[in-house]
């Protein structure tokens, strides 16, 4: 067996949008409906065993959780070192929430000490669009694959990706982790 890799990963967005719950959906399968704020940052571990070039190999998942309030910033940064990948999550419910991304996207490549790394966005609560008023200004997946076209504007040598969730049910949760660790591992050259 070829040595485990370790990969370190950043959840990034607004206060509230399910990054926390995002990370215990992935990493225990739990949710839970109560809101508790992030104090600066929380930290998961998670192994996954992938085959590269025909070889097992584990890959080590260091899941950085950050605080989404401005509070917050300055000590934020402090945890962005050596990121190899990153999501960029925001509620489908909150339109502030997806249109602060680009600022999420700048922190995390100005503050991680690779530069431009590959990232997730993710649409996440996508329950909540469906459980509510149909009428209602949710974002919808288009909205989301526009922003990673504005993303590929700003950063053409990025790899990003993109994929709606609910960490409620989870639904595209596993796929999101599996990507950016595909994405990362591509970006690393391993």
């Amino acid at each position: 067996m070829r040595k485990s890799i370790l990969v370190k990963f950043c959840l990034l967005g607004d206060g509230a949008v399910g990054k926390t719950a995002i990370r215990k959906r992935y990493t225990s399968g739990q949710f839970t409906d109560a809101y508790l704020m992030t104090l600066g940052a929380e930290f998961a571990i998670k192994k996954l065993q992938k085959t590269i070039d025909g070889t097992p190999c584990e890959v080590k998942m260091q899941i950085w959780d950050l605080a989404g309030q401005v509070s917050f910033t300055k000590v934020r940064k402090l945890y962005y070192s050596g990121a190899t990948g990153g999501f960029l999550v925001y509620d489908v419910t909150k339109r502030e929430s997806y249109e602060n991304l680009l600022n999420w996207t700048k922190e995390l490549f100005a503050n991680n000490g690779r530069g431009i790394v590959p990232i997730v966005i993710l649409g996440n609560k996508i329950d909540l669009r469906e459980e509510n008023n149909p009428n209602a200004d949710y974002l919808t997946y288009d909205d989301g694959m526009a922003l990673v076209e504005k993303i590929r504007e700003e950063y053409p040598e990025v790899k990003v990706g993109f994929l709606e969730t609910s960490a409620k049910t989870g639904e595209n949760i596993e796929e999101a982790f599996e990507l950016l660790t595909n994405l990362a591992l591509e970006h690393l050259k391993i």
